[in-house]
């Protein structure tokens, strides 16, 4: 101990008579060492962490995955004897809870339809949904995020108290998260938060996981979206969206409405419209169409093609004839033949007579809309 202390003192001393900037260069070095041995030491920890969980992963898909995916998948209801029994856990750690959530949405995933009862019962019995319930409630900000996922994955029915406060929190992905959670679990109000734009940063992972939920949820617990498409406070985003969804859920009755709010639109609403339209086979907004054709961009006029396509209205055909000679713009010349295929045998001779007409430079859409490779579905 002595001898070392007096080397202590030796290169202490060493450094006091140094200059200025080797001082300086010595400690630097002396940081730089220390953050690379702390670096280095994180590295082998989290090295030795990833390689204990893949352990367990290995192990718990090794004694449990078969077992868990019949109890799943089997037409025999267990009792809770029964389900200790043929388990055969013994512990029941966090660690143990998180990656046997993951193994479970592994085979739900796989195999959505399960024994609903057996279901219930592993979640209880395993205190799956006690232990993401209190994840929610205690964790870390990146802890409670997954903790959301994991809950909506697992189909799970919270207690609205628990989501209630994350719904207005300052975190906007957390935030936005809870508000699309509470709309799958809420008996009350379910889609209270489109009153209020939903968020005012609604975005595509929103218009995702909301689809995602509202399919989860029985169609007669559907509202008919139009009320929030014509509240004038919902962002564009939000109101698009909605209108999808319409069409997805086959709101037909909102269809006179939907076509008086196309002029007074912005272009991704206007767009959205007029493909619903198409969708709830409105025939009545063919005329309406038509019409304002002409002062429309491009996307918008191909959407209108489409549209016409899927209402396939003969009296239609003159108007997408005239559209696929008159335009300068190749995709909405390919969208027009496209369309023309969609009007059956009369269309595919206006088809024909076009191509014989065609100048060289043209042949080239009409051999790619030919093409089987090249079909869309309108």
């Amino acid at each position: 101990m002595e001898k070392f202390l007096m080397n202590v003192e030796y290169y202490y001393e060493l450094f006091q008579i140094n200059s200025l900037f080797l001082k300086i260069l010595y400690t630097l070095v002396f940081i730089l060492s220390c953050l690379c041995a702390y670096n280095i030491l994180f590295l082998i920890k989290k090295h030795f962490k990833r390689r204990k969980t893949q352990r367990r992963v290995a192990y718990l898909r090794r004694e449990y995955f078969e077992r868990i995916k019949e109890i799943l998948l089997t037409e025999q209801v267990f009792g809770s004897s029964d389900f200790h029994n043929y388990l055969g856990v013994s512990s029941y750690d966090n660690g143990f809870k998180r990656e046997l959530t993951n193994l479970i949405l592994e085979i739900i995933d796989t195999y959505p339809q399960v024994n609903k009862k057996n279901y219930e019962l592993l979640m209880e019995e395993l205190k799956l949904k006690k232990f993401w319930e209190e994840e929610l409630l205690k964790g870390s900000k990146k802890r409670k995020e997954r903790a959301l996922r994991k809950i909506k994955g697992l189909n799970l029915v919270i207690a609205e108290s628990v989501i209630i406060p994350m719904t207005t929190i300052k975190n906007s992905i957390l935030r936005r998260k809870a508000r699309s959670l509470y709309i799958y679990i809420s008996k009350n109000n379910p889609f209270k938060f489109f009153d209020n734009d939903f968020d005012d940063q609604f975005s595509e992972w929103d218009n995702i996981e909301i689809h995602e939920i509202l399919s989860k949820k029985p169609q007669e617990t559907i509202p008919n979206f139009i009320h929030w498409v014509q509240n004038h406070s919902a962002g564009e985003a939000l109101k698009s969206f909605l209108v999808y969804e319409m069409g997805c859920y086959g709101q037909k009755e909102a269809s006179p409405y939907l076509l008086k709010m196309i002029e007074s639109s912005g272009m991704k609403l206007r767009q959205q419209i007029i493909r619903t339209l198409g969708v709830l086979q409105y025939k009545e907004a063919a005329t309406f169409l038509m019409g304002i054709y002409p002062v429309q961009p491009s996307f918008i006029q191909e959407e209108i093609l489409k549209t016409l396509g899927e209402f396939a209205q003969e009296d239609s055909l003159p108007f997408v004839e005239n559209a696929v000679v008159t335009t300068h713009n190749v995709e909405t010349k390919m969208q027009g033949l496209y369309t023309l295929l969609c009007f059956g045998e009369s269309g595919k001779a206006i088809f024909e007579r076009l191509k014989a007409q065609a100048k060289p430079q043209e042949l080239l859409a009409f051999e790619h809309v030919e093409n089987p490779l090249n079909q869309r579905t309108l």
